[in-house]
């Protein structure tokens, strides 16, 4: 079972990583508007899905903003950013950030965690997202499929970046 660490201590994930070339897992993931969201509504454009344990964690807001600031200009490149937060806190940060460019869904009561393989399968994290890339094409293939290995450490964005070039 694969692992990522939290603070120094290895976290198990439960479920698999899409392999690079294949078909994207279908999700269905919650918007702050309570609103379904599926791959389908990004149809024609690449997307960028990025997962993080919680945008209350200081390091999941840094990541979303990193995110944000190196996407901007890619009309063509959907930001998704997907976490086990609940609606009403992902529309909370969104306000508070003024952020109205990524879609911030949460996966909570659906398989995204283990379809995708980055479900935190033990405490303190246990239900939580791992960290993680995924760059699909617009056809909806699995371009990058990258679980960072720690969640509170910010990691550079060269790989996405060039998963996009």
């Amino acid at each position: 079972m694969p692992t990522v660490k939290f603070r120094g201590s290895d976290l198990k994930l439960a479920g698999t990583v899409p392999n690079v070339g294949a078909t994207a897992p279908a999700l269905e993931l919650c918007a702050p508007d309570l609103s379904a969201v599926t791959l389908e509504d990004f149809h024609d454009r690449r997307v960028v899905i990025a997962t993080v344990h919680s945008v209350d964690a200081p390091e999941g807001a840094q990541a979303v903003r990193n995110l944000r600031r190196a996407l901007e200009g890619n009309d063509d490149v959907a930001l998704v950013v997907v976490s086990a937060d609940s609606p009403y806190a992902l529309a909370r940060f969104a306000a508070f950030e003024a952020l109205d460019g990524p879609a911030l869904l949460s996966c909570l009561g659906s398989d995204f965690g283990t379809r995708w393989g980055v479900q935190i399968a033990e405490a303190p994290l246990r239900g939580h997202l791992a960290r993680a890339w995924f760059v699909l094409d617009s056809e909806g293939a699995v371009r990058l499929a990258t679980v960072l290995p720690e969640l509170t450490q910010e990691t550079p964005l060269d790989p996405l970046l060039a998963a996009l070039a």
